[in-house]
């Protein structure tokens, strides 16, 4: 009788519901293991296949934990207030709460037919007040902290989504949600001070077990910057500058203010005001990114000059958008021979360029190595750089061509600097030398070795030297014989042979027509001059210290989270003003006292859309806005606007353990038992959004004494992308793919292993209709394998060996989320299984037990059948294997020819040398490189490699 997959998966999501075989016992569990999924929201258009796929990568190393004996929790809920769900209510006419009923159910129908295995009996609606009474509680600790202030700030104003938006929710210049270019605006509005926490969240990547990928996203957004913060005067104004390059102040050529910055207006000269004023305007409608990555550099002389504190220069200020006010001061000082964006800038604007860095570089392909004869000789080449000219005296031999190695070896005893300098005195006579660089150039290998007379490689390096004076010894006639020493102006020098391979040299010696924005010595910089980035770093800072203008500092890009909203569904933010608690025209803001929360949403009939002025849709309900001041019971006004949805996401994991309790955010005695969470897997699109805030609330809970950790998760893995035939999905294509549609035609067993098996779950997939009807075809295979299951039936050999195989490996790969090798290998086993006339039943219990994650419902109808009266997942029913029946009988052995990988060869594991030598020696694959000639050596690894050595 053919598998009738809708009928056996609606009958087990039923059962599982019914006998909450889910559904763990917190307070009793001995052995917790708790999974989570990213917290969902439950869109009109129901579940789709990108939440659908990260669900399932969660819950089949659930089913896997629970089969191992582990108690698992795998809960659910619903992320159902702010900007999404509203946004929707907007579009349909229908208010949000009402919309949400009915949306919200058909996501329950359609996970719990599904047969993801939650459980449903803790889930959390950030939308009902029990649960967004707490998210105001969190509000009223950051405030009682000094975490939660209210500022003026000009933030990303969303004229689509008419709210402010948070850094992070703009995506490649546009709101995440909408696609409205957003507009930068001055708001006064309420911040949550993640900033303080800059260091905390970056040391905590360290031992963090997450995906790289995200860690490397946090670290970048956290944007940590070592450097100085150094004053400038313009017009009377001190204007502060942070610079991670303290070390190229003397090459500062201009000073650059953010359109919005404060003293702007102050300074700029009437001359130039009509025109400030329209690029101030400008610069105002477009988004950060946009300002930032523009290839076109734009700006603005201000008419007024800043005062450079290093050489007291007196340097144009301009005003440009690619400086932003919301990262470090709003102000930078322009260096535009060492930093592209000012190069660019000046190149258009026709401002000075001054080199101030040389390069040091250390560069080469092919470096010495130990035993390695073509690369024993090192040869010093020398350049030495005239005092006061614009001259390069370049030693080399006078009789040869340019090709040939210049100048003498080092000898022994001499390092290249000593090498240099007794070379130079040698050829030259001049006796009084400054070395330049600390560490010497390290030149290409390649452009030596591509001459044909040379016949040996040969590493050179170039020393910079600059004279102190021209004072001169007599040298040997010998010496005059053997070399040429005579000044050469720097542009001839550079279009010299060997000197044009060395890229950095040349643009060291354009002296500005390149920039170079690397670490090198300083030149043209006074008392910076000769020495090395880092060590000019500490000088110069210590320098501005002494002078009282300066000093050391370190920055981060992180930027407060604004967590006000202008809309309507969302947790009104519990703040109370009251005029006359406040001083003289500043009412005092103070937060609702925690007995009278929740501070309740009304629920408006009307007029809860929002209006775009700047104000929430509660700034118009009297009976909300009008309260008593809790500190003097006096008239007082609410806050009017609601607080970002990312702070509903950014703790719910908590609000699972007890969702029930009323007078504590979480139990904390379960909490002790089940968290740090064990596995958290979802899409590194919220790397810098949600996972960052939920790093930074689990940090307050620590703080405040809730939990014992930092981290909330022990574990999360970036899942990838469902593509659909190659393609991203989207309505406007109808490529968007329906999990409830496919789980209705092959059945979402036959799905879920599919989505899995496409590829790694890191990596983006794609998607083929073709495909899941091959996995549809091994759910089928698989039915129909309960013929070959006979009481007695011995197995033989290959089935207990690729068994025991198989089980270690899948056990393996759950551990690494290597899911489609995981289904590749059952898929193997079922073929094994397939191929022989039958097989015990205790062979085919171990076969439900490693499938039952992938193929639940599957599984637990073959168990039935099998006559097992209690659920597959009540109990220990992941098979044990024999771990040397688990190991493979071959090894590949690797086959090296003078230490170099030609090929390998399959032997018996354990296999003797003699045995692996003459099948390599045999293999013909091999022969081409092994030669008619016994190898003289040969250098044998058991079960790992032979290198034979000619």
């Amino acid at each position: 009788m053919p598998y009738n997959h809708k009928k056996v998966e609606k009958k087990w999501a039923e059962f599982w519901k019914e006998n909450k075989t889910f559904t763990p016992d917190l307070n009793k569990a001995k052995n917790p293991f708790y999974a989570l999924f990213m917290f969902p929201y439950p869109s009109a258009e129901g579940l789709h296949i990108g939440n659908f796929y990260a669900f399932t990568c969660v819950d089949v190393v659930a089913k896997y934990k629970k089969l191992r004996g582990f108690d698992v929790f795998e809960p659910i809920g619903f992320d159902a207030f702010g900007i999404h769900s509203e946004n929707y209510a907007l579009k349909i006419g229908e208010r949000p709460r009402k919309m949400l009923d009915r949306t919200e159910e058909n996501f329950r129908k359609q996970l719990m037919s599904s047969g993801i295995g939650c459980d449903w009996t803790r889930e959390v609606d950030t939308t009902l007040p029990e649960y967004y009474k707490w998210t105001q509680w969190i509000f009223t600790k950051l405030f009682e902290r000094g975490l939660a202030v209210q500022k003026e700030a000009f933030l990303n104003w969303c004229p689509g989504c008419k709210t402010v938006l948070a850094d992070e929710q703009i995506v490649n210049g546009v709101c995440e949600r909408c696609k409205s270019v957003p507009q930068k605006k001055m708001m006064k509005q309420w911040f949550f001070k993640i900033t303080d926490f800059s260091e905390r969240l970056l040391t905590g990547l360290e031992n963090m077990d997450w995906s790289e990928i995200t860690k490397s996203a946090q670290k970048n957004w956290i944007g940590k910057s070592e450097g100085a913060e150094v004053e400038f005067e313009i017009s009377g104004e001190k204007v502060k500058v942070f610079t991670t390059r303290p070390d190229t102040l003397f090459g500062a050529t201009y000073f650059v203010l953010s359109p919005e910055h404060s003293i702007v207006k102050k300074i700029t000269t009437d001359s130039q005001k009509s025109e400030v004023e329209k690029y101030i305007k400008e610069a105002g409608s477009k988004s950060d990114l946009l300002r930032t990555e523009s290839k076109e550099k734009t700006g603005v002389f201000t008419g007024a000059f800043a005062v450079n504190p290093v050489n007291g220069e007196k340097i144009p200020v301009w005003i440009a958008d690619y400086v932003l006010m919301g990262y470090g001061t709003g102000a930078i000082m322009a260096v535009p021979a060492h930093d592209e964006r000012d190069f660019e800038f000046a190149k258009k604007y026709g401002l000075e360029i001054k080199q101030v860095v040389a390069p040091a570089v250390f560069d080469h392909e092919n470096p010495p190595q130990e035993g390695k004869e073509n690369t024993k000789r090192n040869i010093v080449h020398v350049l030495v750089k005239h005092p006061k000219e614009d001259k390069i005296l370049f030693l080399r031999w006078k009789t040869q061509p340019w090709k040939t190695p210049i100048t003498g070896g080092i000898e022994e005893g001499e390092d290249e600097i000593a090498a240099a300098r007794r070379e130079v005195y040698e050829e030259t006579g001049y006796k009084n030398l400054e070395f330049v660089k600390k560490l010497p150039y390290l030149i290409s290998a390649k452009f030596y070795a591509a001459h044909k007379d040379l016949n040996r490689q040969t590493l050179a390096r170039v020393i910079m030297f600059k004279l102190l004076d021209l004072e001169q010894d007599e040298i040997s006639e010998e010496e005059k014989r053997d070399h040429d020493a005579e000044w050469m102006d720097i542009k001839d020098v550079a279009d010299l042979s060997p000197v044009s391979e060395m890229p950095h040299i040349v643009d060291w010696l354009n002296n500005g027509d390149k920039i170079f924005e690397g670490d090198g010595i300083n030149i043209n910089s006074d008392f910076l001059d000769g020495i090395a980035t880092d060590k000019a770093k500490e000088k110069i800072i210590a320098w501005l210290e002494e002078k009282g203008i300066g000093k050391k500092m370190i920055n981060y890009k992180l930027r407060d989270w604004c967590i006000s909203r202008q809309r309507y569904w969302g947790p009104p933010i519990p703040i109370i003003y009251c005029e006359k608690c406040g001083s003289t025209g500043s009412p005092q803001a103070m937060v609702v006292p925690e007995k009278d929360l929740p501070v309740l949403l009304p629920d408006l009939k009307t007029g809860w859309e929002p209006s775009g002025d700047g104000k929430g849709p509660l700034s118009k309900v009297s009976e909300f806005i009008n309260v008593k001041c809790p500190k003097c019971g006096g008239e007082a006004k609410r806050e009017t606007d609601v607080m970002d949805n990312f702070l509903d996401s950014a703790w719910y994991f908590f609000r699972y353990l007890s969702p029930e309790k009323e007078n504590r955010i979480f139990d904390e005695a379960i909490g002790k038992r089940w968290l740090p969470v064990d596995i958290y897997i979802g899409g590194n699109e919220h790397a810098v959004l949600h996972l960052m805030y939920t790093r930074f609330i689990t940090m307050v809970f620590h703080d405040l004494g809730l939990v014992g950790f930092d981290n909330p998760f022990k574990r999360f893995r970036a899942n990838g992308m469902i593509l659909k035939d190659g393609a991203k999905m989207s309505k406007s294509k109808g490529n968007v793919i329906n999990p409830e549609e496919y789980g209705e035609k092959i059945g979402y067993d036959a799905l879920k292993s599919y989505i899995l098996f496409l590829g790694p779950m890191s990596e983006d997939r794609s998607f083929s209709d073709e495909g899941v009807l091959g996995t549809m075809r091994w759910v089928e295979r698989i039915s129909r394998l309960e013929e070959k299951v006979k009481d007695g039936a011995k197995d033989g050999k290959e089935i207990e060996a690729k068994l025991n195989k198989i089980v270690k490996q899948v056990s393996d790969d759950f551990e690494d989320q290597k899911y489609n090798t995981a289904v590749a290998k059952l898929m193997e086993l079922t073929n094994v299984l397939s191929s022989v006339k039958e097989f015990s039943k205790e062979t085919w219990l171990k076969f439900l037990g490693i499938i039952a994650p992938f193929l639940p419902a599957l599984a637990e109808e073959m168990w039935s059948k099998s006559g097992k009266d209690k659920s597959i997942f009540s109990g220990k029913n992941w098979p044990e294997y024999d771990p040397k029946m688990a190991e493979e009988n071959e090894v590949e052995i690797a086959v090296q020819i003078n230490g170099k990988f030609r090929g390998s060869v399959k032997v018996a594991r354990s296999a003797g040398r003699e045995e692996v030598e003459k099948l390599a020696l045999m293999d013909e694959r091999l022969a081409k490189y092994i030669g008619p000639e016994k190898p003289g050596k040969v250098i044998f690894v058991k079960d790992k490699l032979v290198n034979f050595v000619k």
